[in-house]
């Protein structure tokens, strides 16, 4: 990850960009969430290769990441867990107002 990922987010945020994170979760816990959002980051997303731990670990050739994935802190952030099954597989996890704001039209 880029050192200065936080600034460059806080910097897009400051000038009207929505900004979302891409992570596998496995070193997303509360405290970077905090972090993220304070730096202007909305959302993370998080890519499961299966819906079936098993799978997605010996994916990744790491052990527990499927747990670490579906485990991270929802707390500050709008969190979308998701794969290639589509919508059904699509899980959404946070704040309930944070994902409304999210999804709200934006101005022109």
């Amino acid at each position: 990850m880029r050192k200065d990922i936080f600034d460059l987010a806080g910097y897009a945020s400051d000038i009207g960009f929505t900004v979302v994170l891409g992570t596998n979760g496995v070193l997303l816990r509360e405290a970077e969430a905090k972090r993220m959002r304070q730096s202007g980051i909305q959302g993370a997303s998080i890519s499961l290769d299966s819906v079936d731990a098993a799978r997605h670990d010996a994916f990744r050739r790491l052990p527990g990441s499927w747990d670490a994935a579906v485990r991270a802190p929802a707390s500050d952030l709008l969190l979308l867990l998701w794969n290639r099954r589509g919508p059904e597989a699509l899980q959404v996890f946070g704040d309930e107002q944070l994902l409304a704001d999210w999804q709200a039209p934006r101005p022109a």
